[in-house]
């Protein structure tokens, strides 16, 4: 017959090796976590390629429609953090809040292809451009809007430099493409400077 000297220790034990196990891999997980602010993802990542492999390690695409019964649902960059689950515009939204907190200038590009509609995240640091088509970090070979529209998409018709309100995307800036004229991405940030209508997520 076993006797049983501590009961209270014994049930106790597994709940705080538990915890013990909670508390060590949120430290591991640091600013990654789910709790975690943007600010402090900012600060742990540091760079767009850190970034880039922070969202593939943790974030899934999911359409609107089977995430949250909805058809189009622009999610903030906090709720994106938490649910870690969302489509295009969601982690264009995300990686411009990361992006803006590390010193980057960002906007977001929606490119329309007939009924369809696709979003990414467009930054400049220094001279440097780069360009967050969901989870993936491209360079263009270029710095003017239309040719780094056609590397994402080369058959899109029309293009709008987006804002959130609330949870839908507005266009500031809508561009057609047989009547397109190419203008660099510094005319755009300069646009984006001087509007009253620029994003601001």
């Amino acid at each position: 017959m076993i006797k049983i000297h501590n009961v209270k220790a014994i049930i106790t034990m597994p709940l705080v090796i538990l915890g013990v196990t909670l508390l060590t891999t949120g430290a591991c997980l640091g600013s990654a976590s789910r709790t975690s602010s943007l600010d402090e993802v900012a600060r742990e990542l540091k760079t767009p390629k850190a970034l880039e492999k922070f969202m593939r390690n943790n974030f899934t695409y999911v359409e609107d429609r089977f995430l949250l019964d909805v058809d189009e649902y622009w999610q903030g960059a906090q709720e994106m953090l938490v649910r870690r689950q969302g489509d295009c515009e969601d982690y264009a939204v995300f990686t411009k809040a990361i992006l803006e907190r590390m010193g980057y200038r960002v906007f977001l590009l929606s490119l329309y292809s007939g009924a369809d509609a696709h979003t990414v995240t467009v930054f400049e640091k220094n001279g440097r451009v780069g360009v967050f088509d969901l989870d993936k970090l491209l360079t263009p070979r270029s710095d003017s809007l239309g040719r780094i529209a056609s590397e994402v998409n080369s058959r899109w018709d029309s293009l709008g430099i987006m804002r959130q309100s609330g949870n839908i995307g507005l266009i500031s800036r809508k561009f057609l493409k047989k009547s397109f004229r190419n203008i660099s991405l510094m005319s755009v940030f300069e646009y984006l400077t001087r509007s009253t209508l620029r994003p601001v997520l």
